[in-house]
């Protein structure tokens, strides 16, 4: 851990050790405020998509795909289904969310 420690310190990147597993909540304090701290200093403006938000869900999906090295999207008959309910609700211009597994990736 101190290597770590260490490294960050060298790169003038602030740490913070977490042991919320042992002591709940107390055990990740430090961590906790040091995030908001940074939060505080560079807050985000806006967020950075890996696509156009108004690309097709497929799209979007396959530009997920392609970040982290996939080929392609294999869709199940009810993914295809869902795809074509978000497209009639109108909803399909929002951002996605992926989960990504070591294995495979799977809509949410």
């Amino acid at each position: 851990m101190q290597v770590i420690v260490d490294a960050c310190n060298a790169l003038g990147v602030e740490v913070a050790k977490s042991n919320v597993w042992a002591k709940g909540g107390a055990g990740g304090t430090d961590l906790a405020e040091k995030v908001i701290k940074k939060l505080n200093e560079e807050a985000i403006t806006e967020n950075k998509y890996l696509y156009d938000v108004n690309d097709s869900i497929e799209d979007k999906i396959q530009a997920v795909c392609e970040y982290y090295g996939g080929k392609g999207v294999i869709y199940s008959d009810q993914a295809k289904e869902d795809i074509k309910d978000i497209v009639a609700l109108g909803k399909d211009n929002l951002p996605i969310c992926v989960a990504r597994h070591s294995i495979q990736y799977q809509i949410i």
